[in-house]
């Protein structure tokens, strides 16, 4: 047989008409498309990739992670939670992680390990103290009992002012002085029968009297001086009372609440 029968006998042939399909018999599908089909669960055809998620699932040291990528089309996302969710039914459930704020510094918040499902109770639970907060803490600084304590810590504020000027009132008094309040601060003035001397009459008096008054009057002021340098302390300490007050009454109605 030579080489140009041999090449014939090779050489392809074209197939028959029914030899190119298949038929098939689509009276046995339940399904007009595949649309109405529910997904696949899985990587379908990807055993590597499924390799390689299980073995990441093993892996429970920190630092290690999984990667996917793929096509949109693939539902990729959708295959390894499924794969996931199978992973996650052989394990004891992790606990619940929650942040919250760091009052010393804001920016670390404070991580918090709490059971199983415990941080959504925790969560709705912080937000009903929040709304019971928002209504006990104005009552409890509108109460009786807060408003008294305020108005004794003001009243003893005012007195402390009221009996250094009185004092210092009967002092000028016993030397023919008063005492004078005016837009500009506090002032002190000659006086006849309890009545400022005006200026031309102070001016007609002899001089030694005139410079005995204004001995008097300078050392008033001193004390007058004093009086006034005391009024910023007196402040700040009435402050610092309404503060610490403030600060008792507002913990008084949290703690009860957060208590419960």
């Amino acid at each position: 047989m030579g080489a140009a029968d041999t090449a014939a006998e090779t050489t392809a042939r074209p197939l028959e008409a029914d030899k190119l399909y298949r038929a098939t018999d689509l009276s046995s599908l339940t399904f007009s498309t595949t649309a109405d089909l529910p997904p696949i669960e899985g990587l379908v055809g990807q055993a590597r990739a499924f390799e390689a998620i299980q073995f990441g699932t093993r892996v429970d040291k920190a630092g290690f992670n999984l990667f996917v990528i793929g096509p949109t089309g693939a539902r990729m996302q959708d295959a390894v939670k499924g794969l996931l969710g199978d992973v996650t039914r052989t394990r004891p459930s992790p606990p619940d992680w929650v942040y919250v704020n760091n009052f010393a510094d804001p920016d670390r918040p404070v991580a918090i390990e709490l059971p199983t499902g415990r941080a959504g109770k925790f969560h709705e639970a912080m937000h009903k103290l929040i709304d019971d907060l928002s209504a006990a803490l104005p009552a409890v600084f509108q109460s009786e009992d807060y408003q008294t304590r305020r108005g004794a810590i003001d009243e003893s504020f005012q007195r402390k002012q009221g009996e250094a000027f009185s004092a210092l009132r009967d002092k000028a008094a016993e030397k023919d002085v008063v005492l004078l309040r005016t837009p500009l601060g506090f002032a002190l003035a000659p006086a006849k029968n309890g009545q400022v001397v005006p200026p031309e009459e102070f001016t007609a008096w002899p001089e030694a009297k005139r410079r005995e008054v204004q001995a008097i009057i300078e050392s008033l002021e001193k004390d007058l001086e004093r009086i006034v340098h005391q009024i910023p302390q007196w402040e700040r300490q009435r402050r610092d009372e309404l503060r610490q007050l403030n600060r008792e009454t507002a913990k008084y109605a949290v703690d009860q609440l957060i208590e419960e």
